[in-house]
């Protein structure tokens, strides 16, 4: 996903964006549009703090912030006013594509789901495979576009420690041994017979990607078969995917942070029958 500053500001609850530049010390200010109704809440909480969604004390440096799934930018510092204008105000100074923005508290907590860490989930693609793909029968595997890993590899990160080691299909873990010919037959064996549940995570993207493409004919084919227990679907956005029909359940990632989505897969997991 791509964001343009002056929707970052948008929404953070701004009228208008503000931008500093470190070298010179220039502002420029400049109209935005505002996304329509219902993508977050632009009005300020009362005095007394009612109506924030999540505890301010998430807000540290260091920490990510995400829009939709989508990691957005860096929490870099904390501030009780707001150092452009000097307005006294407690907020965050986030580090947005390489250059400092200054949104208030109340807008981050309202509007973002901030990381319950300061990992760079995005690119910690750590071999961590023990076994061969082979000798494997996984608990879980997952099938998403990559413009969702960050927030995929959070799930993963909650399901690796209560699963145990080589219980979660997850490609970033097993990269030497996918490094290989006819990768497509293999990805085959393991949906479709190696793998106890399958989590698909829908969005916009996952029907245009051609290994998405290829995941989802084993996912159509698992259901073909009445093995709908096996399969859990959790959608970024409501993109139509072809297959996927206004009658299927889901979990909504819009709602749902990693953490939670992963507490649903291992309820998901004891509803299974046992191998």
């Amino acid at each position: 996903m791509t964001i343009s500053p002056s929707a970052f500001a948008a929404l953070c609850g701004h009228a208008s964006l503000v931008a500093k530049t470190m070298s010179d010390e220039k502002f420029a200010r400049g109209p935005i549009s505002i996304p329509p109704p219902g993508h977050f809440d632009p009005t300020p909480p009362a005095q007394d703090g009612s109506g924030l969604v999540s505890p301010a004390g998430r807000l540290r440096r260091g920490r990510w912030i995400y829009l939709r799934g989508e990691r957005l930018a860096q929490i870099t510092a904390l501030t009780v006013e707001n150092p452009w204008t000097g307005v006294a105000e407690r907020g965050v100074i986030l580090n947005y594509k390489g250059r400092e923005e200054y949104r208030p508290e109340w807008a981050v907590i309202r509007n973002f789901r901030v990381s319950e860490d300061g990992l760079d989930h995005e690119v910690d693609k750590v071999d961590r495979s023990s076994r061969k793909l082979s000798e494997i029968r996984f608990k879980v595997a997952m099938t998403f576009p990559g413009e969702r890993r960050a927030y995929v590899s959070e799930v993963v990160e909650a399901l690796r420690e209560p699963l145990g080691p080589d219980a979660v299909f997850y490609d970033s873990d097993y990269q030497a041994q996918l490094a290989r010919p006819n990768l497509d037959t293999l990805l085959q064996g393991i949906y479709r017979q190696n793998s106890q549940l399958l989590v698909v995570f829908l969005c916009a993207e996952y029907g245009h990607k051609q290994w998405c493409g290829l995941e989802w004919r084993v996912i159509r084919d698992i259901i073909k078969a009445k093995e709908d227990e096996r399969v859990m679907f959790v959608r970024f956005d409501d993109a139509p995917v072809n297959g996927f029909l206004s009658i299927d359940g889901y979990i909504d990632a819009r709602s749902h942070g990693p953490a939670k989505v992963a507490a649903f897969i291992r309820r998901r997991l004891d509803e299974l029958p046992a191998d």
